[in-house]
This record gives C-alpha cells, structure tokens and sequence, in this order.
C-alpha cells in the first residue's frame, strides 16, 4: 500500500527525479531520471522511515538545513546510497514546510532531531 501512496505521489509531481527538484523538463536526461526516481521506491520508504524515527518539523530559523545534507544522515544510516530525489520526495510526502530555489534540486527545510532518538542516532554506527 505505501508504495502505492509513493507512485501516485510522483505521478502528481512531474518536477521530481532521482536528483531532486527538476526546473527544466525539456533536458534529455530529464526522462532517464525520472524512471530512475520510480525504480528507488525502497529508498523513498527508508527515507521515510528514517525521518519518522529522529526528525520533527521545526519553525525556528536555527534549525534550517538542506534536504541534500539531510539525505547523507541516511546514507550513513542505512550503509547504502540514497538518491537526492528519494529524500526529497519522502520529505515532501511529509507536507512539512519547505522552500525552494529556482534551479536549485534541494529542499530548504527546517527540523530538529526528536530528543529521545538523538542518542541512538548518533551511536548507531
């Protein structure tokens, strides 16, 4: 069923690829990335599992950072690479507040680690 909810998703979000946020849908590897978001439904989930487990949408400006920093916390995580776009797209899922920048593939978003779940996060290695 989630992935499901993740391709319908996608579906209504033709500006996300494996790289991010897509300005210019008229570059030739535009269609190439897009497929290749589809095929990382696995990682969407991780992401968003790992999102639900340490972080919690924040209002405070100190707490700003991008989704591609975000993406490598993941990375670290789960030992296995994680597309730009699957963090992104997870986030987005979310409907946590977020900005973008024109031609820029990230999210600007703010949250905080959930207090509980920090410790274990930073010695999960």
């Amino acid at each position: 069923m989630w992935k499901y909810n993740i391709i319908q998703f996608l579906n209504n979000h033709p500006e996300l690829t494996e790289n991010g946020i897509e300005s210019n849908r008229e570059d030739p590897r535009y269609k190439e990335q897009r497929v290749n978001l589809y095929q990382s439904l696995d990682e969407i989930e991780m992401c968003n599992d790992w999102l639900d487990r340490f972080y919690v949408a924040s209002k405070h400006k100190k707490d700003e950072t991008s989704s591609y920093a975000l993406k490598h916390y993941v990375e670290n995580y789960f030992k296995k690479y994680i597309p730009n776009g699957a963090f992104v797209t997870a986030y987005m899922m979310k409907y946590y507040d977020y900005e973008t920048v024109k031609y820029d593939p990230n999210l600007f978003v703010k949250v905080q680690p959930k207090l509980l779940e920090r410790q274990r996060f930073l010695y999960h290695n």
